[in-house]
């Protein structure tokens, strides 16, 4: 009895198409879980970038403020003087 329906469920159209139908509703729903969290990766990683940007950026600026100190102090103690 179990036999014989599983065979008819096997041939049955209706049966085939509503598990074809969950098959591609399962895909989708994979595709949208994939997509949401691709967007969500390259969000985050934007974001690390932009604070990668804005952090070197003030580095940056630091180290040049310190040269630019280094290179004002070096360039009024090395003037020549006339002897």
């Amino acid at each position: 009895m179990y036999q014989s329906a599983k065979e008819r469920r096997a041939t049955d159209p209706r049966c085939l198409a509503m598990k074809e139908a969950a098959k591609v509703q399962r895909r989708a729903a994979y595709q949208k879980v994939k997509e949401r969290r691709k967007a969500a990766s390259a969000d985050e990683k934007a974001q690390r970038k932009a604070a990668h940007t804005v952090e070197s950026t003030r580095r940056r600026e630091a180290t040049d403020r310190e040269l630019m100190k280094l290179v004002t102090c070096l360039a009024k103690s090395s003037v020549p003087q006339n002897d």
